[in-house]
């Protein structure tokens, strides 16, 4: 178990990737993704901590898979939910998933859909409500969303 730093309870011991139960600022709570991604990106965090520079890591889970013809590209942390709104062609194996509660993205999932994870990300990290309908609206990009809710915002 570590902190936000990736250091444990034990000073100068510090833990990444698969092994570590970190602390989440975003998420408020301990997660552990198993993905060599997150490991990637936690060892390098925390070789920063290491080196005493202030950091908090605080990453959307993100994890990828390509099997096959079929490439998959997941964001977020869905634990509960009560609506999962699908976007695309599910037969075709061409759509986007988003898991919401109440409705506010938690977490995307991607199926042979490329370039929208980066707006999946900011449609989590924004925590506002999305219209589901404007999830399945094709004339309305996932970015707009995203831009809509920030010029919202301020």
């Amino acid at each position: 178990m570590v902190d936000e730093r990736l250091e444990a309870s034990v000073r100068d011991v510090f833990a990444a990737g698969d092994v570590a139960s970190a602390w989440h600022p975003f998420y408020g709570r301990r997660i552990r993704v198993e993905h060599w991604a997150n490991a990637r990106s936690q060892g390098s965090a925390a070789a920063r901590s290491m080196l005493g520079e202030p950091i908090s890591y605080d990453r959307i889970p993100y994890f990828f898979s390509d099997q096959y013809e079929v490439g998959m590209e997941y964001s977020g942390f869905a634990t509960e939910w009560d609506q999962v709104v699908v976007d695309g062609d599910r037969d075709a194996g061409e759509f986007v998933a988003f898991w919401l509660k109440d409705e506010r993205v938690l977490a995307g999932m991607s199926v042979n859909v490329w370039d929208v994870n980066q707006h999946v990300q900011a449609l989590i990290r924004s925590r506002q409500p999305v219209d589901p309908a404007a999830l399945l609206d094709n004339d309305t990009p996932l970015e707009a969303l995203v831009s809509v809710r920030a010029a919202d915002a301020s």
